[in-house]
């Protein structure tokens, strides 16, 4: 699955990031991979820098955000505002919410996870049942 969380702040969107990356392999057993998309200022302390993203970087990240997991193992997008509205990724299955959000902004928020994808398994096999 893809999944987007959303924070109620630039630090807790780092803390996630960082939990997800140290925890990730013992949670799911395998490595995937997640990215922090959020716009800073230059008063902002290092560690908030080091997750800032570009708007070409950003549109990178949401290319691949939208590949099926078996082309790219980006699985987790972590923001706080960004995304909430207007995004439209039909692969993204879960939204955790860490933050309030109320009418229309809620609406919106989860009608992200509320959207048919349509998937090519017919080449996928179960590798366990096959000798």
């Amino acid at each position: 699955f893809k999944a987007q969380v959303v924070c109620s702040s630039r630090e807790a969107c780092v803390k996630y990031y960082n939990a997800l990356t140290k925890y990730m392999k013992e949670i799911v057993g395998e490595e995937l991979e997640c990215k922090v998309i959020f716009s800073g200022s230059l008063n902002d302390p290092a560690y908030l820098k080091k997750h800032f993203t570009t708007k070409a970087e950003q549109e990178t990240i949401i290319s691949r955000f939208k590949k099926p997991i078996e082309e790219d193992k980006l699985c987790f997008i972590i923001v706080k505002d960004m995304l909430l509205t207007g995004f439209d990724a039909p692969i993204e299955q879960v939204m955790y919410l860490d933050r309030p959000l109320k009418e229309h902004n809620l609406l919106q928020a989860i009608a992200r996870v509320n959207r048919t994808c349509t998937m090519d398994i017919s080449r996928r096999v179960d590798k366990d049942k096959v000798k």
